[in-house]
């Protein structure tokens, strides 16, 4: 069975820079067939962490403190241990 959802995720980034940020656009444009969009913080349903990023721990942990509960999308290229994540 396919379920279809006609509804964009809005989404966040968080310790991206600028490219980065356009790349998801890109992706979300194109492969994504418009199911996603980035968004500003308020708007968003979830958030784009990036733990790659120098302040990562800052990072998570302040939207973890303004957005208790609301999922994330917590992205790394780099191996984590259970601790990072």
């Amino acid at each position: 069975m396919t379920i279809t959802h006609n509804k964009q995720l809005r989404l966040a980034a968080y310790g991206f820079d600028e490219r980065s940020e356009e790349g998801f656009r890109m992706v979300f444009k194109g492969p994504g067939q418009g199911k996603a969009l980035l968004v500003d913080e308020g708007s968003a349903e979830f958030g784009i962490i990036n733990l790659d990023a120098a302040d990562s721990p800052r990072l998570l942990d302040e939207y973890e403190k303004r957005h208790p509960g609301k999922p994330a999308i917590k992205l790394s290229v780099r191996p984590l241990d259970n601790n990072d994540a």
